[in-house]
């Protein structure tokens, strides 16, 4: 066969490099690069996932089998066929997935060394055991709670256990976010770690209702944070414990059902708050006419912003609740004792009797006082910013249903704008506007202020009537 291959091996090796047989030719490089995945194999990456392999051919080999190849002159040879270049798709986790990762192997390695200290302490062989550590299953509804065994003070486990609790397609104003420090101290690793199984699927309990629809449905002022419907609509239905929290300023709610949160109050926390009795069906408005029932949540007294907490937060932060205090109405007591204390005395305590007088010159007030002077008053400790802790002790899987299945049947009533001889809207007109997406920041107010009752009155329905209200199935 003059030395040279057979047509048999010939054919195989043109069909293995998809190129005529020349010595004198470099391979392209469209073929180098042409390399099948089982090489790919031998120089694989942790984050580039598995790929598909074909044959283990290297580029080295291939232009050594391509001289082995070659024919004598004038020696016939096989076209080989074109075949299609192989495609390979990388998937490289995400960031979040990575802090995870890099968070359970510190936890993993800190525990060995534990394990270790205790074995060799009481005299076990180290050697004869082996732990082996599963590989966590990859879910995107799935939500890490990092264990108790992690440096809790590590900055950046810690922000990573935060971000965590948080929804990723809310936005909160970072002005109003308090350092990762005092959420640690105010919740506990173990609270900030806490979910609550809940029973739904994500899309039933993540799904928003415009407040409106839930008043309509339910009964309650539009604009309270913790409404009580009217004795007719108690009689119906029989829930008396709605909240409704703002992430204005109460950035710290609970942004995913079940997962715990911080409520702020411009007082300290105080244990005879009527609403710690029991706990409060609570809802979170997380965009636009998007309030998600988060879960039963019960509160419970937290540690307050003291003057070291209050000035360890950035001035940004400091500014924007200083701001919420001058001019929202649940800064109005707060500010009011600021302002007694500086024409009256630093000592002064004013009385029920003086806050009620100063309140109807309110607006009076806020002009004459200043962020700053806001600001001064929290940081020589007059004044304390209180927590509540948000524990989620239980899911109303029903509740949640009925207000999914009546969603639909819900037509808003567009107010009728009123107009003066101008032509333009009265204030009447806007606060129709208003209703439709109330804007309540949230944040309670001194405990002695009891929530704004339902003042619709209706008359009373029969029991078929009232059962009409609400479809259950």
């Amino acid at each position: 066969m003059n030395g040279g291959p057979s047509r048999k091996r010939r054919r195989k090796d043109a069909n293995i490099f998809q190129v005529k047989s020349d010595p004198d030719k470099k391979p392209s490089k469209q073929e180098l690069l042409s390399v099948p995945s089982d090489d790919l194999d031998k120089h694989w990456h942790p984050l580039a996932g598995s790929v598909a392999s074909e044959q283990d051919v290297t580029p080295e080999s291939r232009i050594k089998n391509q001289a082995e190849t070659s024919t004598a002159p004038g020696t016939l040879t096989r076209s080989p066929t074109k075949r299609r270049p192989t495609r390979f798709e990388i998937v490289l986790p995400s960031l979040r997935d990575v802090r995870h990762r890099q968070a359970e192997a510190a936890a993993a390695a800190q525990a060995a060394l534990q394990d270790d200290q205790v074995q060799v302490d009481s005299g076990i062989d180290t050697h004869r055991s082996v732990t082996v550590k599963p590989e966590p299953i990859e879910d995107e509804r799935q939500h890490f709670a990092l264990p108790q065994s992690l440096d809790q003070r590590d900055p950046q486990i810690l922000r990573t256990a935060i971000e965590d609790m948080r929804n990723p397609d809310v936005k909160i104003k970072k002005e109003l976010l308090l350092s990762d420090e005092f959420l640690l101290d105010a919740l506990t690793w173990e609270g900030i770690n806490r979910r609550y199984p809940i029973p739904v699927p994500q899309e039933i309990a993540e799904r928003g209702f415009s407040r409106p629809y839930i008043s309509h449905l339910y009964g309650g002022n539009l604009r309270a944070t913790y409404p009580s419907p009217s004795p007719d609509m108690l009689e119906w239905h029989g829930l008396d414990d709605w909240a409704f929290l703002n992430l204005n300023y109460c950035p710290h709610a609970p942004t995913r059902p079940g997962y715990s949160g911080l409520h702020f109050s411009s007082y300290r926390a105080r244990d005879t708050w009527e609403k710690l009795a029991t706990p409060l069906r609570t809802f979170v408005k997380l965009a636009s006419s998007r309030w998600v029932y988060m879960g039963q949540y019960q509160f419970a007294p937290g540690k307050s912003l003291t003057t070291t907490a209050w000035m360890e937060q950035r001035p940004e932060v400091r500014k924007t609740w200083a701001t919420g205090l001058l001019n929202k109405q649940w800064g109005r007591n707060v500010l009011l004792r600021v302002w007694f204390r500086k024409i009256r005395g630093a000592d002064y305590e004013p009385t029920k009797e003086d806050m009620a007088d100063a309140t109807v010159n309110i607006k009076d007030i806020r002009k004459a006082m200043t962020e700053q002077e806001i600001i001064d008053a929290y940081t020589r400790g007059e004044e304390e910013i209180g927590t509540y802790t948000m524990t989620c002790v239980g899911y109303d899987e029903q509740f949640v249903r009925v207000l999914g299945a009546n969603a639909h049947r819900f037509v808003a009533t567009t107010p009728r704008t009123r107009k003066g001889q101008s032509g333009k809207k009265t204030k009447g007109a806007r606060r129709d506007e208003r209703a439709e997406d109330p804007e309540e920041d949230g944040m309670s107010g001194d405990e002695h202020e009891s929530a704004p009752k339902d003042v619709v009155t209706t008359e009373r329905r029969s029991t078929r009537q009232r059962v009409k209200r609400v479809r259950t199935s």
